[in-house]
């Protein structure tokens, strides 16, 4: 932590990993709704088995060693509030952190 006296981190909706919603789902079903994946050096193999991975919220934030994950919470950083949360409306296709109908100003 060479120079912060504190770390914030909050997830976004590309980080399929950081949310409960998806636990247990295989990772190819998750990105399914996106279409076919864009060419990468990784082989065909080495791909199929990437896609058999599970998402898995705990484990990801049990990563998080050096930091502080917020998820709807607030913290006070030298008398600055931080509100983190990553909710987002559902639009986007990947569905990570989406919360259907939400935000709407009617």
């Amino acid at each position: 932590q060479k120079g912060f006296r504190r770390r914030i981190v909050v997830a976004g909706n590309h980080d399929l990993g950081m949310d409960p919603n998806l636990d247990d789902i295989p990772f190819e079903e998750i990105v399914r709704q996106r279409g076919p994946r864009s060419s990468t050096s990784a082989s065909n193999t080495e791909a199929k088995q990437e896609d058999r991975k599970k998402t898995s919220a705990q484990k990801m934030r049990a990563l998080l060693t050096n930091c502080e994950y917020l998820e709807g919470q607030e913290v006070n950083v030298d008398g600055i509030r931080v509100f983190g949360a990553p909710w987002t409306r559902a639009i986007a296709m990947s569905g990570v952190f989406q919360v259907p109908g939400a935000f709407n100003r009617n």
